[in-house]
């Protein structure tokens, strides 16, 4: 059995680091998605299912409402990977919900994908109240700012604090020297040294000074203002754009924002 799960996992899709899962525009989400709603989670069960060989988690979602598509009563999701016991099934980059929270979801082919969400985890925001306002988080839990370009626009999380390095204990040196018999020869000694080092330095220097050169550009360096041309991949880049919190907007996109522009796109 942990052959079949370690095979499911690795064609599944990427890992964490590098993803090999495409970024989608927004537009790609809307028209691959069959269902397009809000729900909240409110029960998640995982079972080993097809004799043993793999895992499956079903998340219900209720209190739906439709952009796109229909469906009647509650809605449970099928999302291959979960954790029965001792048995466990990890997928990366598999979506995963937490009951009690509200979402956006784009739903594609449920109980045939491994992920019933557009773009395996692309098409699901989930609500959450940030700073006294109500925002939509992707699963990575980053801020939605909006859409541009019909591409969307994070928040980059803040970088880490540095860690402060705690200064490294010191054991003093406790040993006792005794005292030299014959302090006052070395004494002068130390005397006669220094007299001799302050007549070599008091001597005239003879060295020619060469005038300061400004040293020239470098080979292959670009001149001031410019950056170094860059190829281009052929197709349209749909991977999302990441503000950095210094430059943050203020701005968030609301899910009604999003649900609007999918139906003026045909998703109603």
């Amino acid at each position: 059995m942990l052959a079949m799960l370690t095979a499911l996992a690795l064609a599944s899709g990427p890992g964490p680091v590098p993803t090999t899962v495409p970024p989608m525009l927004y537009s790609e989400i809307v028209a691959q998605a069959e269902l397009i709603f809000t729900g909240s989670a409110v029960k998640s069960v995982c079972r080993i299912e097809e004799g043993g060989k793999t895992i499956r988690t079903f998340v219900t979602f209720t209190n739906l409402a439709f952009t796109k598509g229909q469906h009647q009563g509650d809605l449970v999701l099928q999302i291959e990977g979960g954790e029965v016991g001792e048995e466990r099934l990890v997928v990366p980059e598999i979506p995963k919900f937490k009951v009690g929270s509200r979402y956006l979801l784009y739903v594609v082919a449920n109980g045939k994908n491994i992920s019933p969400i557009v773009g395996f985890h692309q098409g699901a925001f989930e609500f959450a109240e940030r700073n006294g306002r109500e925002v939509l988080l992707n699963l990575r839990g980053e801020e939605l700012i909006g859409v541009q370009n019909d591409r969307f626009v994070f928040l980059a999380p803040a970088a880490p604090a540095p860690a402060v390095r705690a200064p490294e204990a010191v054991l003093a040196n406790t040993t006792v020297k005794p005292a030299d018999a014959d302090v006052a020869a070395k004494e002068e000694a130390m005397v006669r040294a220094r007299r001799e080092r302050e007549q070599i330095h008091s001597r005239p220097l003879d060295i020619a000074v060469a005038p300061a050169v400004r040293p020239g550009p470098a080979a292959n360096t670009p001149p001031a203002g410019t950056t170094p041309a860059r190829s281009t991949e052929p197709g349209v880049d749909a991977s999302p754009i990441y503000v950095k919190p210094g430059q943050d907007p203020g701005i968030r996109a609301s899910a009604q924002l999003l649900l609007d522009m999918a139906a003026r796109q045909g998703g109603k």
